[in-house]
């Protein structure tokens, strides 16, 4: 092939021998359907502003062709294999819910998080609030009660921006633990 070939040139079939006497086959649209009909005259007239006649016909005309009847034999063929295909896939969603089922069970134990201690502070500080608020046991060692203090102090000191009143919980914490209480509460 010639690549310099213009675009107008027009390719042929081998076997035409005059380019001139070959003629490609021109067929008319059929003509329009009654319903397809029916339905461009409703759009015409929403947009030309007219009354609407709606005049469709649901049925299709006597004169349109019927279609073809279905075949009872492949009817017949067909169903088995339906029904195959819809038994198959119960069975592997079932296979499949059961593994599902036996992993769910079979995962590991997770503990579940901590909730949160609900409520305020007491009117007088007990060895377990101060232990809550400290984050020890009850029984902890000194040593324990001194490092957590220093933890929870250092990041709710009011020179850190922490409260006054929260520090003042957590020294009273401390000291509750620690068995230095001097009085009944808080300054607050």
């Amino acid at each position: 092939m010639d690549k310099h070939r213009s675009k107008e040139t027009r390719i042929f079939p081998k076997n035409i021998t005059n380019p001139t006497t070959y003629l490609p086959v021109v067929r008319p649209p059929p003509p329009p359907r009654p319903r397809a009909r029916a339905i461009d005259e409703t759009l015409a007239a929403i947009i030309s502003g007219e009354e609407l006649h709606l005049h469709l016909h649901l049925r299709a005309p006597s004169d349109a062709p019927s279609p073809p009847p279905l075949d009872r034999g492949v009817v017949e063929m067909a169903t088995p294999i339906i029904a195959g295909l819809a038994v198959a896939a119960a069975a592997l969603a079932g296979r499949y819910g059961i593994q599902a089922w036996q992993a769910y069970k079979a995962r590991p134990v997770v503990p579940r998080m901590r909730r949160f201690y609900e409520g305020g502070f007491q009117a007088t500080m007990t060895r377990r609030e101060a232990s809550l608020i400290l984050g020890v046991r009850e029984n902890a060692p000194p040593d324990k009660v001194k490092e957590a203090h220093k933890k929870v102090m250092v990041a709710n000191h009011p020179d850190a921006g922490g409260s006054h009143y929260l520090a003042s919980k957590i020294n009273e914490a401390k000291d509750v633990l620690l068995g230095k209480t001097k009085g009944g509460g808080s300054a607050f």
